[in-house]
């Protein structure tokens, strides 16, 4: 996976998450990842952060720490601000 300025377009943040997911879902026990907000709306500015929302299998035991990194690798692959949220089930 590459570091690449992000389109704030719904199209290009849902492959990259996709990327992402494939790649670290074992790792991490993802199992939804997704986006809301005005990137999931395609009205996104320049100004615009990504807000990502996610959810992990039930048997996964994440920390705090990870729950950190998530959010980390995700910024440094898509080189954009983003808000992280889990679901909460």
């Amino acid at each position: 996976m590459t570091t690449r300025p992000l389109n704030l377009n719904q199209e290009d943040v849902l492959k990259t998450l996709g990327e992402f997911l494939a790649t670290r879902e074992q790792h991490y026990g993802l199992e939804i990842l997704g986006c809301f907000g005005s990137v999931a709306r395609n009205e996104a500015t320049a100004d615009s952060d990504v807000d990502i929302v996610y959810q992990v299998t039930p048997s996964a035991r994440l920390t705090l720490f990870d729950l950190a990194l998530i959010r980390d690798e995700l910024i440094i692959i898509s080189a954009q601000e983003l808000t992280a949220l889990p679901v909460l089930l």
